[in-house]
């Protein structure tokens, strides 16, 4: 990066000289220790005592603002407009760490900067991808599951009383679609976890 950072600052700023900018240079996967990851915590520890206000109050409205989202219906109920919100938000977010590290200088609206930025294309892309993956796999796993336990504990008024039996079955099949569901979304986890920050900080496009 050149010295004169686009993102020094909150603002204007950060649409200012958006051609001239040069991405950080991304370097190829190394392996490291697995305790290598203490020092990680530790380091990004280093941020968060900074500015610890900005970061506590960043996090209470990243996770407000898309559990809102979140609760805006949807034709199916897997479907979450979660997952479009929070790919811009966590670019946001890796914007801010990255003025912190560079500046020292850190504010609440960084958290809103991936949406002024030059790769917001890109990360709309991601954010679709993200949509539609989270939800087929909520959808496939979780979808009749939930349709059963509802009609097993939600029965009508006046209908004859669920077994313990049914009950327990019921309960059973949601907790183990739950189970496939956590492990399957760990690949897709994997699969969207570092593309916010390769896209904002190093402007690799959404299918690469």
């Amino acid at each position: 990066m050149t010295q004169d950072d686009p993102y020094k600052t909150p603002g204007s700023q950060l649409e200012g000289k958006q051609e001239s900018e040069l991405a950080l240079q991304l370097q190829p996967p190394r392996s490291v220790n697995f305790l290598h990851g203490l020092r990680w915590y530790l380091e990004g520890f280093q941020f968060f005592i900074k500015s610890p206000g900005v970061w506590i109050a960043m996090t209470v409205l990243f996770v407000l603002m898309v559990v809102f989202v979140s609760l805006i219906p949807m034709p199916n109920e897997q479907f979450t407009l979660g997952n479009l919100l929070d790919t811009f938000l966590l670019g946001g977010l890796m914007l801010g760490m990255y003025t912190l590290d560079r500046t020292g200088r850190f504010g609440i609206e960084y958290l809103f900067a991936a949406f002024k930025h030059p790769m917001r294309i890109q990360l709309l892309i991601v954010a679709c991808l993200s949509f539609v993956i989270y939800g087929m796999v909520s959808y496939f796993l979780l979808h009749d599951a939930m349709l059963t336990f509802k009609q097993v504990t939600q029965s009508p008024e006046g209908a004859p009383q669920v077994s313990i039996e049914e009950m327990l079955n019921a309960s059973k099949v949601f907790y183990l679609a739950v189970f496939k569901t956590s492990l399957l979304s760990i690949p897709v986890m994997a699969l969207f976890w570092f593309t916010a920050p390769l896209i904002v900080l190093h402007r690799v496009d959404a299918l690469t």
